[in-house]
């Protein structure tokens, strides 16, 4: 445990899912801590990025994979079949605990429904002070709130959708965007916010009040 809590502040949370393209490694910071959330191993390992840490309860990381990384010194943490958290959460909650401040989680948008949406709404209500991004394929997903301002790095054409998480979000303001927004308000379940573009190479969102979710997706 000491080990963990003396990890870097970037921890990269790879989930299972769907094949992730490694375009995903992209300027990932050198110094790191790899988290992989049961199969997440697989595909992590798929995409070769080394794991320091596999959590869960693994009932569906292959056992080959598994074996062979506990025989390269990776660090096992196990967990019950029945328990009261997704493994990703357990991931999350075993990241912040060794003092992470800001995650990087990869893949976790394909299979079921219901873990999708849990997924979104865990990234949504990290704590505040944590910076979050969740990466797949050309799509990264971020929460703003009223203590940052999400700043984008893209071409013209990309799409950027503002997604309200649990209630209204007001003071949406935005830079960079065909569509901007001046101290408007979101409201929860609508979709004004989605579809919009990127006019440049950069854009930023920022918000006066609740969270939001900021998918950008790039172009090809």
């Amino acid at each position: 445990m000491d080990e963990r809590r003396h990890s870097p502040p970037t921890t990269v949370i790879v989930t299972g899912g769907e094949a992730v393209d490694p375009a995903v490694l992209d300027g990932l910071p050198r110094e790191r801590w790899v988290v992989a959330a049961d199969s997440g191993l697989d595909v992590a390992t798929d995409i070769g990025l080394d794991v320091d840490v596999v959590v869960g309860d693994m009932d569906s990381v292959d056992p080959g994979t598994l074996a062979r990384a506990a025989e390269a010194g990776t660090e096992i943490v196990t967990h019950p079949r029945e328990k009261d958290a997704t493994d990703l959460e357990l991931a999350v909650d075993l990241a912040l605990a060794s003092g992470a401040t800001e995650l990087i989680i990869i893949g976790g948008h394909g299979g079921r429904l219901d873990h999708l949406v849990a997924n979104t709404l865990l990234i949504a209500t990290t704590p505040l002070e944590v910076t979050v991004s969740w990466r797949f394929d050309r799509t990264v997903v971020r929460p703003v709130n009223a203590t940052n301002t999400v700043h984008l790095e893209g071409t013209p054409g990309d799409i950027v959708s503002i997604v309200p998480v649990g209630t209204d979000v007001a003071g949406v303001t935005t830079h960079g965007l065909k569509w901007r927004l001046e101290a408007d308000t979101l409201r929860f379940g609508s979709t004004r916010g989605i579809s919009n573009e990127m006019t440049g190479d950069t854009a930023s969102v920022s918000v006066d009040r609740n969270i939001a979710l900021v998918i950008h997706e790039r172009n090809p």
